[in-house]
């Protein structure tokens, strides 16, 4: 099958809109249908943007293997890796192999029987502490895949700057409440 080689797709925001109503069986021809759905869209992402992960704060890490190493320091600024490679060379070339990683968590990981036993990495377990480590199994013997790549996500002072501002929000007075006393008249 003969492709184009383009990988291109960007639909604009009112052909996101339409695919949407169309996608639920309503057929929409209001011009303040799209509005409202690109207001709506608007205050979506920007809710997304202030809480979640920011695809600009995903970064790409070339790191050098070495024959026999399983455990590699990520940047001071990682937080967590979100998919992992093994590849043949450091850039991208039309020679480049590269080969998936598979991510598996701490019990895996633990329960792995041979950590040192070398070959070509297939897994890689994130130890999440204050600057993260990433460690393959097997341990790599360098020969073809000579370069571990990742992508990260960088650590996102926000949440921290949101909690602490939204703890001061607020008067450090106490608060009685007392309930209303009620006499009839009799």
């Amino acid at each position: 099958m003969a492709t184009s080689g383009t990988t291109d797709f960007n639909l604009s925001i009112d052909e996101i809109v339409e695919e949407a109503y169309e996608r639920i069986g309503i057929r929409s021809n209001s011009g303040y249908d799209i509005k409202s759905a690109r207001r709506s869209l608007n205050i979506l992402f920007s809710e997304w943007g202030n809480r979640g992960v920011h695809l600009w704060k995903v970064e790409l890490k070339n790191q050098a293997l070495t024959a026999g190493t399983i455990t590699y320091t990520t940047p001071s600024d990682c937080s967590d890796i979100l998919e992992a490679y093994i590849s043949s060379t450091s850039g991208i070339t039309t020679s480049t192999t590269d080969l998936s990683l598979t991510k598996i968590d701490r019990s895996t990981y633990a329960a792995l029987p041979n950590k040192g036993q070398t070959g070509q990495p297939s897994q890689y377990y994130v130890d999440r502490q204050i600057t993260p480590t990433v460690s393959l199994y097997l341990a790599p013997d360098a020969n073809t895949y000579t370069f571990l790549k990742y992508y990260y996500l960088q650590k996102m002072v926000y949440e921290d700057e949101m909690k602490r501002a939204l703890d001061e929000d607020g008067q450090r007075t106490s608060l009685y409440i007392t309930p209303q006393t009620y006499f009839p008249q009799g």
